[in-house]
């Protein structure tokens, strides 16, 4: 909770205070060449008008509510200085704005009673006004530049040559009230423009394996033709058929796959070619 200065303590107006109520040609702070009027929500209103709300005894903080008639829209201020033009009156541009006005337009001003506040929600519109270092405080301090907030309202903060629009999404204890040293209970709600980080899920890549083709690799390395040549295709096909009918069998029974004569052995030929050699020389 914090407060804002601003204005005397007291009423927003004295007991048996009458109403002011008067209709102005509205320009915005261009006309004048004065940037320190967009800072808030506080307008600049004819000497004229000083001495009547003086006469009405309406006291310190004077909050007015400020209406386009022609569209039926509404906001709410305070003032800053009585010095503009007899009929005339200075406002935010961006306050215009919010009442769908131009430049010599006429708005009805009149001075209203509000409660001080309690409990404000805001929403910026960008993340960078968040991201600033420590926001509330940034936000405490250029609040003492109005002097009330309107729920619905977007106002606009200018911090370091930049400007921030910010709703006001909720007011308590009304829907409008006065900020003028009040104890605000303040609270974010996320910029518009936020975008979650969208979370990286892990996904388990299933390798999908041939193993047709990983057979006829092994073929191919374990396999060669007498000329060097890769296998042909329909040679892969009959050694892989040839693996596959074996590999299907449940067990294997060597008498099944004996030798048509049996494994001859390879010395004994070769002593019997010898000796049958021999012969054939000694007849010789």
């Amino acid at each position: 909770m914090f407060g804002f200065g601003g204005g005397g303590a007291g009423p927003s107006h004295g007991g048996g205070a009458g109403v002011f109520m008067k209709t102005y040609k509205v320009y915005s702070n261009a006309f004048i060449g004065r940037d320190d009027i967009n800072k808030g929500n506080k307008i600049i209103l004819p000497g004229s008008a000083l001495h009547e709300l003086a006469h009405l005894h309406i006291t310190y903080p004077m909050t007015f509510r400020a209406v386009n008639t022609q569209l039926k829209k509404k906001t709410y201020c305070g003032v800053l200085e009585f010095v503009s033009e007899e009929g005339t009156c200075y406002m935010p541009y961006w306050m215009m704005e919010n009442l769908m006005i131009g430049e010599g337009d006429e708005i009805m001003i009149t001075s209203v009673s509000l409660q001080k506040g309690t409990y404000v929600s805001i929403q910026p519109h960008e993340t960078a006004f968040i991201d600033l270092y420590n926001p509330k405080a940034i936000l405490e301090t250029e609040l003492t530049n109005y002097s009330c907030l309107m729920e619905g309202d977007t106002i606009n903060i200018h911090y370091q040559g930049q400007d921030f629009l910010i709703d006001i999404v909720e007011c308590k204890p009304e829907k409008q009230i006065c900020v003028v040293e009040a104890d605000l209970n303040l609270e974010f709600k996320t910029p518009k423009d936020y975008k979650e980080t969208p979370k990286l899920s892990k996904k388990t890549s299933k390798l999908v394996v041939d193993e047709k083709k990983i057979k006829e690799m092994k073929f191919d390395d374990k396999f060669t033709r007498i000329d060097g040549k890769k296998l042909t295709k329909k040679q892969k096909e009959k050694l892989f058929k040839k693996a596959h009918d074996k590999s299907k069998e449940d067990g294997y029974d060597p008498r099944k796959h004996k030798l048509k004569h049996g494994i001859k052995n390879y010395d004994e030929r070769m002593r019997k070619r010898k000796e049958m050699l021999d012969k054939k020389a000694k007849r010789i």
